[in-house]
């Protein structure tokens, strides 16, 4: 299949549909958000991609929503938590100011995510790369130039009582490492480090 020939199906869930009848590899994105598969059915965002891994004729949640998963476009997290590789594309807010550590899933080629602070954290959030000298990456600070860069860390961290509100961080996997581009408004307000 050519790829220049690929479409987006897009899917308004504002009034709860069903499942669309779909084959094995369907893809689609939620223009709207709501519920897919009914009332009973998945809660959906706009941006979320809802794809199905087996053939299915449609319909509710409770006749097909095994044969669907949805991929969210974005989560708020308040707590420790291990990311998977099937959330690949997501944006992460990091919402609690006592901090907590992300793990990342194992490195394969492909995988992307973006971490954003929403919360000032009096404790540091820390993004684990679940590996040995595998954050590879540059912090730009908003005062211009590279505050820090890392050939071989094992973690990136958004610094207690220094990273602000929309500092972010985008870790990017070439098969064996994390590759990071950081942002931060503050002077020190993201390591990476061993």
């Amino acid at each position: 299949m050519d790829p220049n020939s690929a479409r987006v199906t897009l899917i308004d869930c504002s009034g709860t549909p069903d499942y669309p009848v779909s084959t094995a590899g369907d893809e689609y994105t939620v223009s709207v958000g709501g519920r897919i598969g009914g009332a009973s059915g998945k809660a959906v965002v706009a941006g979320d991609k809802i794809l199905c891994t087996a053939d299915s004729n449609g319909g509710a949640e409770s006749a097909c929503g095994a044969r669907f998963v949805v991929k969210a476009s974005a989560y708020v997290l308040a707590a420790a938590r291990t990311v998977l590789a099937a959330e690949s594309g997501a944006t992460f807010y990091l919402n609690l100011a006592g901090g907590f550590t992300v793990t990342m899933p194992t490195a394969a080629l492909g995988l992307c995510y973006t971490f954003i602070v929403k919360t000032q954290p009096t404790t540091a959030y820390i993004i684990d790369g679940n590996g040995t000298n595998n954050v590879i990456g540059s912090v730009f600070e908003s005062t211009g130039g590279s505050a820090d860069y890392d050939a071989d860390g094992d973690t990136l961290e958004f610094v207690a009582a220094t990273a602000l509100p929309s500092d972010r961080a985008e870790f990017v996997s070439d098969g064996t490492n994390w590759l990071v581009t950081a942002h931060c408004r503050a002077v020190g307000g993201i390591t990476i480090t061993d």
